[in-house]
């Protein structure tokens, strides 16, 4: 969670305090429901216009260490398409995209944040079905369905029927 300070400014139409009044004040306080360390690159990006993804959290990995980076580019997107920043969702979605793996993928497409944003469930859905020989023999793949079975059973009747919808459009 961010709380954000800002300065309030002035009424014109009210007229100056008397010495006894109590002065209004001068800082007010906005509670804002975001994760601070992602909100402070989207702030970053929206002053300087740049952003750093990687995909290590490690920040000797870093491609510019004087940029703040985050390996969370899901969050990223999610809060520029929240905030309706287009060149920031656009960058965050086209890093989803180069990042994509036959071994994350299957992670990604049956996640709930593809389930919310469409236009990036729908990029995954794409590169799961274009790569599923490769997708269905990796270990990712199968741990993936065997951690499935031991969690919530309405997630696993949700992926299932996800699932089932793409094996349909594989044949």
């Amino acid at each position: 969670m961010v709380v954000l300070n800002a300065a309030l400014s002035p009424d014109l139409d009210t007229p100056p305090p008397s010495p006894t009044t109590p002065k209004p004040p001068l800082r007010q306080t906005f509670t804002v429901d975001y994760d601070y360390d992602l909100f402070h690159i989207v702030l970053f990006n929206l002053y300087t216009g740049r952003i750093s993804f990687s995909t290590s959290p490690s920040p000797s990995v870093a491609t510019h260490p004087d940029l703040p980076f985050t390996t969370n580019a899901e969050g990223i997107y999610a809060t520029s398409h929240r905030l309706q920043l287009d060149s920031l969702d656009r960058k965050a979605f086209h890093f989803l995209q180069a990042t994509c793996t036959v071994e994350n993928i299957t992670w990604k497409v049956f996640s709930k944040f593809a389930e919310k944003h469409e236009m990036v469930g729908e990029m995954y859905d794409g590169y799961f079905l274009r790569n599923w020989d490769r997708v269905k023999r990796s270990k990712e793949f199968e741990r993936f369905f065997e951690e499935l079975e031991d969690g919530d059973f309405e997630e696993y009747i949700r992926v299932n029927r996800k699932f089932r919808e793409m094996v349909r459009k594989c044949t």
